[in-house]
């Protein structure tokens, strides 16, 4: 890993929980994770129009996780060595553990609504799905767990996701598909190294891709589609200081895997119906 003070390469390693050194930080054996889920769900029918609605509730408690990282005293190095962690006394400059030291509490709700309308011109399909997540850590080991990491479990993933497509299918096996895709916010610490810099951290906008393709059934068998995803060339922010940093475009967490327009042509043999998207 690189060191935020010299940007040249140390050495990181993730030492045992129940090890001595271990122990002086925090660290214990590690046991089970324990979990309460709760679901239910809804579906609304009338006529061309569909609704499906699902809540869903988990606890986590003891939750698996790693340490922040910890920087070796000379004891600890002697400790280690005599452990047989590490071989050399140069051969750690930071270490971090595994732990139970949280308990989590996560939420959400799924949404998925279709209509459907029959006209001389075909067949429309409107669809919208969405999801709406959130975490919070409810309980967490100070020690051994910084703020930043809490928030990184915390706001690390987009809160709300969603897409609306409308998809035609015209009279002659023929039809057009155009989906626009909702990534909402989220929260990059950019690499867990930087835990001591609360600075050095990003809030990522929320994003809209769209896609796009046609396609065209011939003789029932063989369908051709042509298509653009992401054809808007819609790109995440992008790092600050990469290029002079760890040389990452883009932050680590998830993010938008699609970075420029990609356009296809493909021809598979589709059976007795048209695919849908």
């Amino acid at each position: 890993m690189h060191s935020p003070g010299t940007m040249d390469l140390t050495n990181s390693g993730t030492i045992p929980s129940n090890s001595g050194v271990a122990s002086r930080y925090g660290g214990r054996a590690i046991e089970p994770e324990k979990s309460v889920n709760a679901s239910f769900g809804a579906v609304l029918g009338r006529g061309n129009f569909q609704l499906a609605a699902d809540y869903f509730f988990i606890d986590v408690s003891d939750r698996f996780s790693t340490s922040r990282h910890f920087e070796p005293t000379g004891e600890d190095m002697d400790r280690l060595l005599d452990e047989g962690i590490i071989s050399s006394r140069g051969a750690l400059d930071r270490f971090r553990f595994f732990t139970n030291g949280l308990a989590t509490r996560t939420q959400g709700v799924d949404v998925v609504a279709t209509y459907q309308v029959e006209t001389g011109q075909g067949t429309t399909s409107l669809i919208s799905g969405w999801n709406w997540t959130t975490t919070k850590v409810i309980r967490h080991d100070n020690g051994t767990l910084s703020d930043l990491r809490i928030r990184i479990l915390e706001e690390g993933l987009p809160s709300l996701r969603g897409n609306v497509s409308v998809n035609h299918v015209f009279p002659g096996a023929t039809r057009a598909l155009v989906r626009a895709s909702y990534w909402g916010g989220y929260f990059d610490a950019q690499a867990p190294y930087y835990e001591s810099d609360a600075g050095s951290t990003v809030d990522y906008p929320s994003r809209v891709l769209v896609d796009a393709e046609m396609a065209q059934t011939f003789r029932d068998r063989w369908t051709l589609t042509l298509g653009a995803q992401n054809a808007l060339n819609t790109v995440p922010e992008e790092y600050p200081g990469a290029a002079a940093g760890l040389g990452n475009r883009y932050g680590l967490s998830p993010r938008l895997d699609s970075t420029a327009p990609s356009f296809t042509a493909v021809s598979t043999t589709a059976g007795r119906k048209a695919g849908h998207s």
